[in-house]
């Protein structure tokens, strides 16, 4: 898989995630459950086991927070807690419904594959 690839929907999904952190909203809305999803699906078509989604979330979890370390002094420390709980958050829910969009493609795939036999 290429770097291209492998980011493809993870510029959209950071922008959503940020959105929703600066509206305060605390639950992940339909657009970033849409690219979640397609994510899961893009993964499993590409040969990736589940638990690599999960690693893709952790790797981009220590990102953000060398991020956050990096800019601490132009950060407003008033929201930074709550903003980063937020964000883990909505990371969290994200792979969990690419997780699920993964199972559901290989389910579906497997029951073609019994039908066709």
């Amino acid at each position: 898989m290429t770097r291209q690839e492998r980011l493809h929907n993870l510029p959209q999904l950071l922008q959503e995630i940020c959105a929703q952190v600066l509206k305060g909203e605390d639950v992940l809305q339909h657009k970033g459950t849409e690219i979640s999803m397609r994510h899961g699906e893009q993964r499993f078509q590409k040969g990736y086991r589940p638990e690599l989604v999960l690693t893709e979330t952790r790797l981009l979890q220590r990102e953000i927070s060398v991020l956050l370390q990096e800019h601490l002094l132009g950060i407003d420390l008033s929201t930074l807690i709550v903003d980063s709980m937020r964000i883990a958050d909505l990371l969290s829910v994200a792979t969990e419904r690419a997780i699920h969009a993964f199972y559901q493609v290989q389910s579906n795939n497997a029951r073609k594959d019994a039908k066709a036999s």
